[in-house]
């Protein structure tokens, strides 16, 4: 491919993203995504944007361009707005989307503790209150790439203090006892869409949810861990690596309540 045919604000990474799922064909949540798109671009000084509804069509317009494929695909579209000049582009890459075998057969994953540091407060722009999705991830992508290897399905990453923060590209949601842990973004991890959305059905079922890192004791002895994403959903997790230790996690009650859950929701928003 010829360099020069892409922007250069895209090449290096400078602009923020979003990654959209379809259910049924349609984009789940697309007006949240949009709306933390525009917050974004915003946040790392690009001025004069475009309204939500002009950036809401001009993503449905790409993927009407996709869809004659066939009735069974589902697409991820991949909103983005990068320098360009003194202003911005934008553009909507798409790709066909089939989920891993694992997901469509409801079995867990395997994850592990990277070598990786939580970027924290480095994903917030000075004239920014929250994480960004930058296009620049090298050390996101690494720390998953390298996860792969291993055979895990995610990498988590410790911040500053030894506590576990998120995944490379989920959130984290550990039950214990009497209590779940999920951080969000006051404890800089990245506030996932999927995250607000499971939150939401959590509460419905009286299940209360604390923003703040997990200890690696707390991953160690927790009953369930499950991670959301947009490309994940809702992925139990069946197995803990933590240096040369592995710790089996049984699936749960909650995380499979919640799955459900979350498969209904989707349904009756995009169905």
């Amino acid at each position: 491919m010829d360099s020069s045919a892409v922007p250069a604000g895209y090449r290096l990474g400078d602009g923020v993203f979003e990654t959209v799922r379809t259910y049924f064909g349609k984009p789940f949540r697309l007006a949240d995504h949009i709306s933390r798109l525009l917050a974004g671009a915003e946040s790392i000084g690009f001025h004069d944007l475009p309204e939500q509804g002009a950036v809401m069509n001009k993503v449905s317009a790409v993927l009407e361009e996709w869809k004659p494929g066939k009735p069974e695909d589902e697409y991820v579209l991949r909103p983005t707005f990068f320098s360009e000049g003194q202003g911005w582009g934008f553009m909507v890459p798409v790709e066909t989307w089939r989920p891993p075998i694992q997901f469509m057969s409801g079995k867990g994953i395997t994850v592990g503790i990277s070598a990786h540091r939580h970027p924290g407060s480095y994903m917030v722009p000075p004239s920014g209150r929250t994480q960004v999705k930058w296009l620049s991830r090298g050390q996101l992508s690494h720390a998953l790439r390298v996860a792969r290897e291993k055979g895990w399905g995610e990498a988590l990453l410790l911040n500053h203090e030894g506590k576990v923060v998120e995944g490379t590209r989920s959130n984290l949601f550990v039950l214990t006892e009497d209590t779940v842990i999920a951080p969000g973004a006051l404890s800089s991890a990245f506030p996932g869409i999927t995250r607000e959305v499971v939150i939401e059905l959590a509460e419905r079922r009286g299940i209360a949810v604390l923003d703040r890192p997990a200890s690696l004791q707390e991953l160690i002895s927790s009953s369930e861990i499950f991670l959301t994403s947009t490309l994940l959903g809702v992925a139990p997790v069946d197995s803990v690596q933590i240096g040369e230790d592995t710790y089996a996690k049984p699936a749960g009650k909650v995380s499979g309540l919640i799955v459900s859950d979350f498969a209904r929701q989707v349904s009756r928003e995009c169905h």
